[in-house]
């Protein structure tokens, strides 16, 4: 039996390839960057927010307990907005080039919507579960002024 001889495939194909995967990798960089940038400013900017709010947060101990619930709710409700923009991207509803059409101001007038309500329910459960752990703080407040 006579070996096979394996095929080296032409250098000019490989260098094709490398250069192809070098070029979505910096159009990758390049599309996220400005958004990374951006939430990482935004990240700063309510970090130093909040370490300024020592004494907001022990006048109002409600604060602690609704802080938490209402980052991770951005967090959640973002991702939503984002899984359904993806899916209409995979769908072909949208196309490649973003634009503000109709289908996107519903997604995001729905996900507006949908943080107002939770907020406002997460507020009423933060001054419940302030209220029965004995915080009196807010209650104080409100009734001072």
């Amino acid at each position: 039996m006579a070996k096979k001889s394996k095929r080296k495939k032409p250098v000019k194909r490989r260098r094709k390839r490398r250069k192809r995967k070098l070029n979505i990798a910096l159009q990758i960089l390049i599309q996220s960057l400005p958004i990374l940038l951006i939430t990482s400013i935004g990240e700063v900017i309510a970090g130093s927010v909040l370490g300024k709010m020592s004494t907001a947060l022990a006048v109002v101990p409600g604060l602690i307990i609704l802080i938490p619930a209402v980052m991770d709710l951005r967090g959640n409700i973002g991702t939503a907005l984002g899984s359904r923009v993806s899916t209409m991207l995979h769908l072909g509803i949208l196309g490649k080039h973003f634009s503000f059409n109709r289908i996107i101001g519903h997604n995001v007038g729905a996900s507006a919507s949908l943080t107002a309500a939770v907020a406002l329910i997460l507020g009423i459960v933060a001054h419940f579960i302030q209220f029965f752990l004995g915080f009196r703080a807010l209650v104080r407040c409100i009734c001072s002024l």
